[in-house]
């Protein structure tokens, strides 16, 4: 009898075209999966059952956890807690408001946070105010004031960078909690549902698009589009370029090296590295149904990312 291959590899879902139009190539025996129900893929092709799940000390309600130098950090109910390495909790911070996303950054030893209606820092994990700092330098009359209270929070080149709406607002230069409110802001029509800096720049996406701010310091800044599917709020992730696949990358100019980010949208997930270049690495073969945010990390090689209906 005459042995017959079917498969030998899969290339990754499709749930684009119809499962009796799937494109196969039987040179090397690759072809798309209809359907992929806890399944991993491998760089060789190979499908395998995803590892299951075990369920921790923590049961909790909990979100917005943040791992950083000092720590890990989470929100339950309406406090702050650090996670220990028994799995036991340390209440940091108290009066949170619920159910709000916390946005975090850090800077050397300092962690700042935010949700739209609060913001704070710990400092080698112990709560702070976030408010206005000292001015150190020429004589000026410009007025500072402390950081406004937003949502995302970025810092690149030195400053600052916190979202507010449709408003991007930064910081003084190494600053950062010195804001002038009448000078140092960025507008857009939309609002801002995703902030990531890489080398020379910042990704920023909007309900409507993405585009790329390069330039050294925000005075500097040059505005180039980078893809009129917005990502998706939550999904965005910072990277090592060199972890990302080659092979889905190979159009890039630039070498693959440094931080670059991935985010998803609605019609796939995209790879984004320094000058602004960017990449849909799923093809034109992922549709998702419409999300309102999701929630992205980036582990033991793989882009980990959930939604919410």
């Amino acid at each position: 009898m005459k042995t017959i291959v079917l498969f030998d590899k899969v290339a990754g879902l499709n749930n684009v075209d119809a499962p009796t139009r799937m494109v196969y190539d039987p040179s090397n025996s690759i072809i798309n999966l209809a359907e992929a129900v806890n399944i991993d893929v491998d760089n060789t092709g190979r499908p395998k059952r995803r590892c299951g799940y075990t369920a921790t000390a923590r049961t909790e309600s909990s979100h917005s956890m943040f791992t950083g130098r000092t720590g890990t950090y989470f929100i339950a109910g309406t406090v702050m807690y650090r996670l220990n390495g028994d799995a036991t909790r340390t209440s940091i911070a108290t009066g949170i408001v619920a159910d709000l996303p916390m946005y975090y950054i850090e800077v050397l030893d300092t962690i700042y946070f935010a949700n739209g209606l609060q913001k704070g820092i710990l400092v080698n994990g112990v709560y702070y105010d976030w408010s206005i700092g000292t001015y150190y330098g020429p004589t000026t009359h410009r007025q500072f004031s402390a950081p406004p209270t937003g949502t995302i929070l970025e810092v690149y080149n030195g400053t600052m960078f916190i979202v507010v709406k449709n408003v991007l607002w930064y910081s003084e230069r190494f600053g950062m909690n010195l804001f002038d409110l009448a000078r140092n802001f960025i507008w857009f029509e939309d609002d801002i549902t995703m902030l990531m800096a890489v080398k020379d720049g910042l990704f920023v996406s909007t309900t409507k698009k993405v585009v790329f701010l390069q330039g050294n310091y925000p005075d500097e800044f040059k505005q180039s589009h980078v893809s009129d599917q917005p990502a998706v709020p939550g999904t965005a992730v910072k990277v090592n370029a060199e972890d990302v696949e080659s092979g889905n990358v190979s159009a890039f100019k630039s070498s693959m090296s440094g931080k670059g980010v991935i985010w998803t949208t609605l019609s796939g997930i995209y790879f984004g590295h320094e000058g602004g270049e960017s990449k849909c690495l799923t093809g034109n073969r992922i549709k998702l149904p419409s999300v309102s945010s999701g929630c992205a990390a980036f582990h033991d090689g793989k882009y980990l990312v959930t939604f919410n209906n």
